[in-house]
């Protein structure tokens, strides 16, 4: 035998024996879904699909089974191209030219050369048939899709002659030349591919025997397959567009399930009156609207709403972290005023001034700010998310800004110190012991949430000057609820520093 196309004999072993085990990757399963596709006559990715057989990628499929079987030097290339099976993508043309080309590339391919006796100077004078076990259709894609192609895939080949020289017909060989490839074929189990006879040579005339033989029925089933295919594709069409409009119906019943929702809770919400049940204190941060105060201030409130210089601000909740009682609210308007934040926090004695709308029975439109120092750079029970400060906190300032004497914010006031349970505990009342969450904890807290913060100091030699700082960017925050819920939260007696002692009336625009 001149070549035996070693690749495609070892991949048609190894189908039809039991699996071969492999520590790397399922070569038998690799092996088995290549030739499934070939038989369907479908082109597959074969370094995808090595990666779904365990290989990183063809190239390392190749190398195990190079590992494995004895497949003398063919190239990963030429595997590659034997793997890939037939371009369905090309319209192959069997012309005289594309004939003669192929026949080219196969006499004069350097394996076949080196390999057969068909040239040797012994059979010069004699009348010889070439025959070759190869895969037509795909070669003659190829060849159709370039028609410079220069190299062929591999193929196995035998050849017949007569022992007498001289120049004879070739009816007479053809059937022993068929024997001997069909005979080739079963011995080594090769697939894929078919016999075909390629030329008759005596001495240096030969005649290309290369006839076309993808006949009409191959053109017919082809048409019926692009029908059968086109139909899928209309049924497909038509199936994501049935979904498209189930998928829009359903849309359009949420969306009036969801609207049916809000206008039956709106109207609740309109059959329950809405009073001023508590206030607390607030301060913007930035240009955008944002604001910030105690979570506790916010938390049992249906509207936060504030009036400031006559205009009805209405604040939407964005965010909140109840460990460290922080709230943060906006408005949809753009804000001049607003308090810069100092990232590090304050030092242990520093003057400090602290601003807020102190609780009463009547709604405010004055800030109040007392001055005090910073006592200890921690609160109860060693908390260093919050500081102590000895300036007055009345029930009322709650989320209000504690600032520097360099005009930035250090805290967030907190209520004062509860005395009857420090009296219980301690059995003494303290006097001047606040608290107020750290400016380190509060800009953690911002950048969480991605909010611009503003770092810049101030110069600033007197409280008188602070107060134009604090005063506009300080915010009185009424907490809006029903009567109902006034009752419930009253009994729970966790918001006295909020709270008002009797409800006000208020009309929400």
């Amino acid at each position: 035998m001149r070549l035996i196309f070693k690749l495609i004999i070892i991949i048609s072993l190894t189908i039809s024996i039991s699996s071969v085990s492999n520590a790397k990757g399922d070569l038998n399963g690799f092996l088995n879904a290549l030739e499934r596709a070939k038989n369907a006559g479908l082109t597959i990715d074969p370094d995808n699909t090595a990666k779904e057989y365990g290989f990183n990628n063809f190239e390392d499929f190749f190398s195990t089974y190079k590992k494995e079987f004895d497949i003398g030097d063919v190239s990963i290339q030429e595997a590659r191209e034997f793997f890939l099976g037939v371009d369905r993508t090309v319209e192959i043309n069997e012309t005289k030219e594309n004939l003669d080309k192929l026949h080219s590339l196969i006499i004069n391919d350097k394996y076949f050369r080196s390999r057969t006796g068909y040239f040797k100077k012994k059979h010069f004078n004699r009348t010889k048939l070439l025959i070759v076990y190869m895969n037509y259709e795909k070669e003659m894609a190829k060849i159709s899709k370039n028609p410079n192609l220069d190299k062929i895939g591999r193929f196995d080949f035998r050849y017949r002659y007569w022992n007498d020289k001289g120049k004879r017909g070739i009816e007479g060989l053809k059937s022993g030349a068929f024997l001997d490839c069909e005979k080739s074929r079963k011995k080594y189990k090769l697939s894929g591919g078919e016999c075909i006879i390629v030329e008759s040579r005596y001495q240096n005339e030969y005649t290309n025997l290369l006839v076309p033989r993808l006949n009409k029925i191959n053109s017919k089933f082809q048409s019926a397959e692009d029908k059968r295919i086109a139909e899928l594709e209309k049924e497909k069409i038509q199936l994501e567009k049935e979904k498209r409009e189930l998928e829009k119906e359903k849309k359009k019943l949420e969306e009036e399930k969801k609207r049916a929702k809000e206008e039956s809770l709106k109207k609740q919400e309109q059959s329950e009156k809405l009073y001023v049940i508590g206030t607390g204190s607030g301060f913007f941060i930035n240009e955008s609207g944002y604001v910030v105060t105690n979570d506790h201030v916010t938390s049992i409130c249906k509207h936060v709403i504030s009036i400031k210089n006559g205009e009805e601000l209405i604040f939407k909740p964005i965010s909140n972290d109840r460990t460290n009682d922080i709230s943060l609210l906006k408005v949809d308007k753009k804000i001049y005023n607003f308090l810069n934040i100092s990232p590090v926090g304050p030092e242990l004695g520093d003057d400090i001034v602290a601003f807020g709308y102190p609780l009463s029975d009547s709604l405010s439109d004055s800030v109040k700010l007392t001055k005090g120092i910073i006592s200890s750079l921690s609160g109860p029970n060693n908390n260093y998310s919050q500081i102590q400060i000895d300036a007055a906190i009345q029930p009322g300032n709650s989320g209000g800004p504690v600032l520097n004497m360099k005009g930035q914010v250090i805290g967030i006031a907190s209520a004062g110190l509860s005395k009857l349970l420090m009296l219980e505990q301690q059995q003494y009342i303290p006097e001047n012991v606040n608290f107020a969450v750290s400016s380190p904890t509060l800009v953690s807290f911002l950048k969480a949430n991605r909010i611009k913060i503003n770092y810049f100091k101030n110069n600033i030699s007197s409280t008188k000057q602070l107060a134009k700082i604090g005063d506009p960017a300080t915010v009185q925050l009424l907490c809006l609820n029903t009567e109902s819920a006034y009752k419930e939260i009253a009994k729970q007696q966790k918001h006295s520093d909020v709270l008002l002692k009797s409800l006000i009336e208020y009309n929400l625009n």
